[in-house]
C-alpha cells in the first residue's frame, strides 16, 4: 500500500506517524521544511520525504505554485490514501 502524507504543520507529530506508518507501507511525506527541520532525526528511513517551501499567504503566486508542486508529487507517487492531515487556504480550493 502506498500513502501519501500531507500536513502544513505538526512536524513532529507527522514524522512520527508517517515513521509508524512506514513499517507497513510506502509512505510520501510532504512537510513544509521548516516544520520538519527540527525533527528528522526523528524519521524513519523508509519514509520517503519531500519537503516544500510554504509561503505567506498574502502571496497568491507562490501559493499557487506551492499547491501545483504537491499536487505534481502526489501525482507522481500514486499513492492508494492520500491522508491530509490539517487543511490549508490554499490547497482546500485543489482538492476537488
Amino acid at each position: 500500500m502506498k500513502v501519501a502524507f500531507l500536513s502544513f504543520d505538526f512536524g513532529e507529530y507527522c514524522i512520527r506517524l508517517a515513521s509508524g506508518l512506514a513499517q507497513k507501507a510506502e509512505v510520501l511525506l510532504l512537510l513544509p521544511d521548516q516544520r520538519a527541520a527540527p525533527h528528522l532525526s526523528k524519521m524513519n528511513q523508509a519514509v520517503r520525504y519531500q519537503p516544500f517551501h510554504l509561503p505567506r499567504l498574502r502571496q497568491p503566486l507562490r501559493q499557487l505554485a506551492m499547491v501545483y508542486g504537491i499536487l505534481k508529487q502526489i501525482t507522481s507517487f500514486d499513492p492508494d490514501v492520500i491522508h491530509l492531515q490539517k487543511g490549508h487556504l490554499w490547497f482546500n480550493m485543489a482538492l476537488l
